[in-house]
């Protein structure tokens, strides 16, 4: 896809180069082979973020815990603050 210059205004402030410049923007398609691919296995994300906390990126961590529902809340107090739900 053709992007003309000064379509890219976000990306010409960060990186100054690219101002002024008509671009290509190109997209990358990677196909598997049957034998490459694999089921997915999904696991609960509040024990993962539950030890994220304590870390620098536990306020992002923090945040999802919205994204996780209700039920998230109890597990995180009862391990922090020795909240039990009854």
């Amino acid at each position: 896809m053709r992007a003309p210059a000064g379509s890219l205004t976000e990306c010409s402030r960060l990186f100054k180069r690219i101002a002024g410049h008509d671009w290509w923007l190109t997209k990358q398609v990677y196909i598997f082979s049957p034998q490459e691919m694999q089921d997915l296995e999904f696991q609960p994300a509040v024990d993962t973020l539950k030890q994220l906390l304590p870390l620098p990126e536990g306020s992002s961590a923090a945040g999802l815990f919205y994204e996780c529902g209700a039920d998230s809340l109890p597990s995180v107090l009862s391990e922090h603050i020795g909240f039990t739900k009854r």
